[in-house]
């Protein structure tokens, strides 16, 4: 099985044809567009620091730390696509990565409902989702 590290090998190796020149403007939109989102991320970081509870700041943190991890993955695997024929094998080679980004953007949202969760509950506010009591069956 093929290996995230060996797939970034591969990437980095690749030869990109002189004639794509769309995919290197669309190289450069990707670039703009995951520089903002890592300064988003790290405003978001620093705005985490500062709160008082000490749960809600570490949660922040973890959840800024894995989304500039996804950042890392998203540019390997757009790198990927634009570096070679999109052909459904090569998309067939690349899926164990898709599906850890994946994976790694579901536990960004997770982090981001407990982080709620837990500010809602240290400000006495009612989150909606588990406040209903349940019937006995």
């Amino acid at each position: 099985m093929e290996t995230f590290d060996s797939q970034i090998e591969e990437t980095a190796t690749a030869e990109v044809a002189p004639t794509d020149l769309d995919a290197e403007q669309a190289g450069a939109k990707v670039s703009q567009y995951q520089e903002n989102r890592l300064r988003r991320i790290l405003d978001y970081q620093a705005a985490v620091l500062q709160k008082k509870d000490h749960l809600e700041a570490v949660l922040g943190t973890v959840n800024a730390g894995l989304m500039g991890v996804t950042i890392q993955m998203d540019e390997f695997i757009e790198g990927a696509l634009a570096a070679s024929p999109k052909t459904a094998e090569r998309v067939q080679k690349l899926l164990p990565s898709i599906q850890t980004y994946l994976q790694a953007t579901r536990q960004i949202d997770r982090l981001a409902q407990v982080e709620l969760r837990v500010a809602a509950a240290r400000k006495g506010k009612s989150t909606g989702k588990d406040d209903k009591p349940t019937k006995p069956r």
